[in-house]
């Protein structure tokens, strides 16, 4: 965070955020104290971590939307864009899909800016039947009236800004979480008033992992117990509910409420 405030002075730019604030929708209020005291002030959309139940409709009743009405985060409404000086923002939270801009120039100076929170991936970014419509070829195709566009929900970050193509940023997780994105290099872009976009990695070399080894000594030492017991708590079950909830995107909007409210609340009744 105190990196994010040194980059926003630097350089006299804003924050935006292209959803997942929040890894869930209802954070203990501890958190949202600590994000309202320490997080710099940002535009942003919702991803399906900050969206109750993949709701759209129960936003209002999310840890994201206190730091909205606290007015931390400048929320970027769908088909209502934002202009910054000559930023122009085009939300496209969870569940809206990045549609092409044809409502012509409110600014002819401006620069267009699509926000949005979708899987967009490569062959080597992707997973195994990660939908086709994501596919970076495929997304770029719905890109058509905007001169950039930041992408959130992949894990695995990319940049692409072939000539003649419209820059594509996908900066990856914010904050190392899991043994898998160990290797991953935490990053935000950095959008140039010519559209260019310059990765600029955040420093992590305080950050500190549990090794391998030093889990098989803490089970040696008879922490069986513990482990099984940690294992059975939802929080940690973090690749079943992101399965379940990508198997429920397609579901009725009163099925994926009952069913992923049942997993957030995590008491099994």
């Amino acid at each position: 965070m105190e990196q994010l405030f040194t980059l926003v002075s630097e350089h006299r730019c804003s924050l935006v955020v292209a959803g997942d604030i929040l890894h869930r929708w209802n954070e203990p209020a501890q958190l949202v104290n600590f994000l309202l005291k320490r997080m710099p002030n940002c535009c942003g959309i919702n991803g399906q971590h900050d969206t109750p139940n993949h709701a759209q409709e129960d936003l209002h009743r999310s840890a994201f939307w206190t730091l909205v009405e606290a007015g931390k985060v400048t929320y970027l409404q769908p088909d209502k864009p934002l202009t910054l000086n000559k930023l122009i923002l085009h939300g496209f939270p969870w569940g809206h899909p990045v549609t092409p801009w044809t409502g012509g120039s409110v600014d002819p100076f401006g620069f267009r800016l699509a926000v949005c929170h979708e899987m967009v991936w490569t062959s080597k970014t992707g997973y195994p039947g990660a939908p086709e419509r994501g596919r970076l070829a495929e997304f770029r195709k719905r890109l058509k009236g905007y001169d950039a566009c930041v992408v959130g929900d992949n894990h695995c970050g990319l940049l692409s800004s072939g000539e003649g193509k419209t820059p594509v940023f996908v900066p990856g997780c914010f904050q190392r979480r899991t043994s898998a994105e160990r290797d991953s290099k935490p990053c935000v872009g950095l959008l140039y008033s010519d559209g260019r976009i310059e990765r600029h990695y955040l420093d992590v070399s305080k950050d500190q992992f549990i090794e391998p080894d030093r889990m098989q000594a803490l089970t040696a030492a008879g922490m069986e117990d513990f482990l099984e017991e940690l294992g059975n708590l939802s929080d940690v079950a973090v690749d079943f509910g992101e399965a379940l909830r990508r198997a429920l995107d397609g579901a009725p909007a009163e099925v994926r409420r009952t069913v992923l409210g049942i997993l957030d609340r995590g008491d099994g009744k």
